[in-house]
């Protein structure tokens, strides 16, 4: 099962965010009094947000990126690593540069805390606004009527369909809001520093660039799709233009979860403070399961299986019901051979060879990890087929004559 990792970007700090972390996990500690060193003040404690810190982007930045990869590590620990997927909204790819080993963490925090700086210093008179209720060529066609050369305002993050943040100048952004309004959009001005995303960073854009040439880099270990183009890139001297490019350029978070999903991501992993990518990929893609990774939601499920651990005999049941699924329904799509033979065939082939491994396997009890993965997989195939998760659901259900174990494996399915 082809998974993606996905790291946030700012908006998704919180008051004491990471205090669990150091207290619980080595690793976590090591990394938070590492970056403290190396900021010049006691991270943890500014997390504390007693004076408002958290509202200041030279702070905000490297709490998301240290907690982010503190996060990335403990998953490591506690869980096995296959075939994944790298993306981050804004401040998240420079996350995903680090996790993917393409940058040492000590060198990501000097940059993250330049990039707030060199941000911070930029556009004092900009701001950011988000709009509901409009498409994003409405409203892109609205910021050009009302942008002029001092006077700029674009979409800076695409996130939702009608979901997107806007930034630039704040009268041209006043301007924009009053049209938007009048034509049934809701805007609402958000309270940050910089107006990020847009071209009141050019000067950002350039020091930060000078900067990411001088560090020593590394390929990627795992690609990394840019939250700009969506386009994966592993190679060292692509970090380069994608980091520092983004900060003129608008996020484009459909685009990259597109180009996931052809690829045959099924299975997302949000890491990282709060839920905000967990949220936008559920309201958007039923199709697919996405579980935040955190210290809130993702520590208590994922890191203590033993709480959703299933039964050896409950797990057959499954998998004997999925291939009955697979094998009895028809392909209602148009679909190429040779996608079927990599998206329908070859998962099927590893279901069954799985359900023989665990046929003469004694262990009692399956991790919840590991069950997950077998119903992504299922559930992914069945999607190929030209299935929704509803109609796949109702087929579970009525596969799986004995209802007692279809109760107990009901978080599969879900």
């Amino acid at each position: 099962m082809k998974t993606a990792i996905v790291f946030p970007g700012q908006g998704s700090q919180y008051t004491n965010m990471g205090r669990f972390l150091y207290e619980n996990h080595k690793i976590a500690r090591r990394l938070y009094d590492e970056a403290s060193e190396i900021l010049g003040y006691n991270l943890l404690v500014a997390c504390e947000n007693k004076s408002g810190e958290l509202n200041d982007t030279n702070i905000t930045q490297p709490a998301i990126l240290v907690y982010s990869i503190a996060s990335w590590e403990i998953f490591k620990e506690l869980n096995q690593v296959e075939e994944i997927y790298f993306s981050g909204h804004s401040l998240g790819e420079l996350t995903a540069a680090v996790c993917g080993e393409a940058i040492s963490f000590s060198e990501a925090v000097k940059l993250v805390q330049l990039r707030a700086k060199l941000m911070s210093q930029c556009g004092a008179d900009g701001g950011m606004m988000v709009c509901f209720g409009l498409n994003y060529t409405e409203v892109e066609s609205i910021c050009k009527e009302v942008s002029t050369n001092n006077n700029h305002v674009t979409i800076a993050n695409y996130n939702m369909k009608d979901q997107l943040v806007l930034s630039g100048h704040q009268d041209a952004l006043y301007r924009v809001a009053e049209i938007l309004n009048g034509q049934g959009a809701v805007t609402k001005k958000l309270d940050v520093s910089v107006p990020a995303h847009s071209q009141l960073m050019l000067p950002a854009k350039d020091g930060f660039r000078e900067a990411l040439r001088k560090i020593q880099k590394k390929d990627s270990k795992y690609p990394i799709y840019s939250c700009i183009t969506g386009e994966p890139y592993i190679h060292s001297n692509d970090i380069v233009n994608q980091l520092s490019e983004q900060l003129t350029e608008g996020v484009q978070w459909p685009v990259v979860m597109d180009e996931l999903i052809r690829e045959g991501v099924r299975h997302f992993i949000e890491i990282g403070p709060k839920t905000v990518l967990t949220k936008i990929i559920e309201a958007e893609y039923p199709n697919v399961f996405v579980s935040p990774y955190n210290e809130i939601n993702g520590y208590h499920t994922l890191f203590h299986s033993e709480t959703q651990s299933y039964s050896m005999n409950d797990i057959i049941s499954f998998l004997q019901a999925s291939l009955r699924i697979i094998v009895g329904t028809p392909i209602k799509i148009k679909i190429e051979q040779s996608k079927f033979e990599k998206e329908i065939h070859a998962p099927f082939i590893e279901l069954r060879q799985e359900l023989g491994k665990l046929k003469k396997n004694n262990r009692p009890q399956i991790d919840s990890i590991y069950s997950k993965k077998l119903s992504n997989q299922f559930f992914s195939i069945l999607f190929n087929k030209g299935f929704n998760r509803e109609e796949t659901v109702d087929l579970l259900k009525s596969s799986i004559r004995d209802k007692n174990i279809l109760a107990r494996i009901h978080k599969l399915y879900i």
